[in-house]
């Protein structure tokens, strides 16, 4: 019974940083195979934590770990070190998990397309000239790429949902939890969520879902259709699609962040305040939307553009809905753009529906995956990556020229993008734009 520590052999392997180099690790977890043994060694003797004993997962490094630096991907932290694991870190070990590695980030979760003074730049799986998103690009990255079976990240605005969705992953943003010290929180007391009961095949039977015209503005055609279908698909599945306008959406959400009002003098500033009630606002709006509609919840593009090159401005997102309100919301894949980038659909619904939501995704998923592995990050063979192969749709040429779409072609003109040509007798030929 050594099935844990062969998954940890198998990821432990610094895969990250060879063949497309996704740099999407800071540290591994020197003790995972010894952790991994001890796990494997308690099933043997027929304890079982739980569904967790012995799954390998990655934290993004702004989680406390007791036994290595917690950086948030800044050199000015490389040497932090916690006293004792975090929270969620103890909960996740105590449940049989083995840490494996923490992610790069974007450094201290202020972006989202994850570069750091520590960690560098990580790249996107589906294609390493662009981002993975952020801030949690590192874990996105690395779960993508299959380095470990599920990764955690934070969210402050999209810093989950948006590495899902350019990773063909599910990501999930929360209801916030109880804290007794927190009497905001008092609502979800006692309504700890049992996310393994909901996993019922049939939960879009007699549900009503919500097309939030106004996240369908300004996206990119071939990822507007993508979400379209996905909805169209849950139609079929049994749900009933209502169109939800909202057109005063966007004076609702005129000042409801946040995210540049974290320092102790903003804390007490009137202005914070105000912004907070503002938030409340668009939260009971939106809410009051839902009821009277009777929806379970409303869809839209989690990204509406294509993720970026390094360097270059990331937009299109649809983080500030559910970051600004405090509804909860899940991002899961509705397929992929012709030149392979993911798509995401995301579903969001009323406090502490987090449950249903998660039911939505696993039921859109087993109608069929719409999530295929990366092809830069294929299997390891006998621990090593294997060799080179052919990238793209096996292309083989007898002209000598190479379709590229226009990404692509962006891409070649700027160095971000190079293509190898080989002759029939294995003699490379340079390739040029045309």
């Amino acid at each position: 019974m050594r099935a844990s520590r062969a998954r940890i052999s198998r990821a432990l392997p610094q895969y990250d940083q060879s063949g497309p180099r996704l740099n999407a690790i800071i540290r591994l977890n020197p003790r995972a195979l010894a952790e991994a043994a001890a796990l494997d060694a308690e099933r043997k003797a027929g304890k079982v934590r739980g569904p967790m004993h012995g799954i390998p997962f990655i934290l993004k490094d702004n989680y406390d770990t007791g036994d290595m630096p917690t950086t948030a991907g800044s050199l000015a932290l490389a040497n932090s070190q916690p006293a004792r694991d975090g929270f969620i870190t103890k909960q996740i070990r105590d449940a049989g998990g083995v840490l494996i590695a923490k992610s790069n980030m974007h450094e201290l979760a202020a972006g989202i397309t994850s570069i750091s003074s520590l960690g560098g730049q990580t790249r996107n799986p589906y294609d390493p000239a662009r981002c993975p998103g952020g801030s949690s690009g590192g874990t996105g990255a690395a779960i993508a790429a299959s380095f470990a079976a599920v990764g955690w990240g934070s969210d402050t605005c999209g810093s989950i949902r948006i590495p899902s969705a350019f990773g063909a992953l599910v990501g999930l943003r929360p209801t916030v939890g109880y804290d007794p010290a927190d009497p905001v929180t008092v609502l979800v007391k006692d309504k700890r969520p049992r996310f393994m009961d909901a996993l019922k095949p049939g939960a879009f039977k007699g549900a009503r879902i919500g097309v939030f015209a106004p996240y369908f503005r300004d996206t990119d055609a071939e990822i507007a259709d993508s979400v379209r279908a996905a909805i169209a698909t849950m139609k079929s599945l049994g749900a009933t699609v209502i169109d939800v306008p909202m057109p005063e959406f966007d004076t609702l959400m005129v000042n409801t962040g946040v995210t540049n009002q974290e320092t102790k003098h903003d804390l007490e500033n009137a202005a914070h305040t105000l912004t907070l009630s503002r938030q409340a606002a668009l939260r009971a709006r939106v809410e009051r939307v839902i009821d009277s509609l009777q929806l379970d919840a409303i869809a839209y593009p989690t990204m509406r553009q294509a993720p970026v090159f390094p360097g270059q401005i990331q937009a299109g997102s649809t983080c500030q809905l559910g970051a600004q309100s405090g509804l909860p919301s899940i991002a899961f894949p509705a397929g992929f753009t012709a030149d392979g980038l993911p798509v995401s659909v995301e579903l969001l619904g009323k406090a502490t529906s987090d449950v249903q939501l998660v039911s939505f995704a696993y039921a859109f998923e087993q109608h069929g995956s719409r999530r295929r592995a990366p092809s830069t990050t294929p299997a390891l063979v006998a621990g090593k990556a294997p060799a080179p192969r052919v990238m793209g749709p096996d292309v083989r040429t007898a002209s000598g020229s190479l379709p590229l779409s226009a990404r692509d072609r962006e891409a070649f003109g700027k160095g971000l993008l190079s293509v190898a040509l080989y002759t029939a007798s294995g003699k490379a030929v340079e390739a040029t734009l045309r």
